[in-house]
């Protein structure tokens, strides 16, 4: 059974979208972008925590942020309360099975597919986040078999922001004598993926799964890094995350909306990231990028 939530909205223009999820999410235990229209022209940001907002500071605080940028008058927000529900049970049972490449994700309590299939994952999301349905975990999943089939070979994979284990779990079904590494901040989604780990058979030796601290204290190079996050912590975190990846392998970037990759592209670029592939699915942006130097 989930807790009680409290959710704060609104909505903005596309130009303003990145700036207020930035705002929210210094507030917030997590945010949300959706466009409101195909044109993509405006989004409705969407934050929650587990504590009850106050509308008039919120709306006070933003009115400052709109002065100070010249935006005009801020946007209304919004406020609603999110009763329990145990939305994982529901969710788990709606699932239908979803097949990428030789993969398919099925959920341990959803329907089941008797076609065959070369490898195939169970995944309980459970109180992390990734089941394979999500559009930047497919882009992900889309850019691990890209580069198999383009007979890349790594050394050594790194997984971050793993949730529930299904990317780093992929690329142990994929170079089953790679060491892989996922790590998370949430304790939570680290315990899930270990179940979900041993729910797929994958021994110890081939994958570990560690928390990290908020700071995102960084393994040393690989070959492959994922970063399967936000726009946001991928912008503050592109140093990093750059310098965890050997000259020639690759970096998986995804959790951002296709009108955000720009500002991602340019900085990556500025660490020796050449960007090589990309994967959109419903709005969300995968990138694939290449070390080139070191930046």
């Amino acid at each position: 059974m989930t807790p009680t939530l409290y959710q704060i909205f609104c909505d903005v223009p596309a130009d303003q979208a990145p700036t207020v999820e930035d705002f929210f999410s210094q507030r917030a235990d997590a945010t949300m972008c959706f466009a409101l229209n195909e044109e993509d022209t405006h989004f409705r940001i969407t934050a929650l925590r587990h504590t009850p907002w106050v509308p008039e500071d919120v709306g006070t605080d933003l009115d400052v942020l709109f002065t100070a940028l010249g935006w005009g008058p801020c946007p209304v927000v919004a406020t609603e309360t999110l009763t329990p529900r145990d939305w994982v049970t529901e969710n788990q049972r709606s699932f239908p099975p979803i097949a990428c490449g030789p993969l398919i994700i099925e959920a341990t309590h959803g329907p089941k597919t008797p076609r065959f299939y070369q490898h195939r994952l169970r995944i309980d999301a459970a109180t992390a986040f990734g089941t394979g349905r999500h559009g930047s975990t497919l882009g992900c999943l889309q850019a691990l078999f890209h580069l198999h089939q383009n007979a890349f070979r790594p050394q050594n994979v790194a997984d971050i922001g793993t949730g529930t284990g299904i990317l780093a779990l992929t690329a142990a079904k994929l170079w089953p004598q790679t060491p892989i590494m996922g790590t998370d901040i949430d304790p939570h989604a680290i315990a899930q993926s270990h179940h979900n780990r041993r729910l797929n058979h994958v021994p110890l030796k081939t994958i570990a799964f560690a928390r990290c601290a908020d700071t995102h204290t960084f393994l040393p190079r690989h070959d492959l890094v994922i970063a399967n996050i936000l726009e946001g912590p991928l912008f503050r975190l592109a140093k990093d995350l750059s310098g965890m990846v050997h000259i020639g392998g690759y970096l998986i970037l995804s959790g951002f909306y296709t009108y955000q990759q720009t500002r991602l592209r340019r900085v990556f670029a500025a660490f020796g990231l050449r960007h090589e592939r990309g994967f959109v699915n419903e709005r969300w942006q995968t990138l694939v990028l290449r070390k080139v130097n070191h930046g």
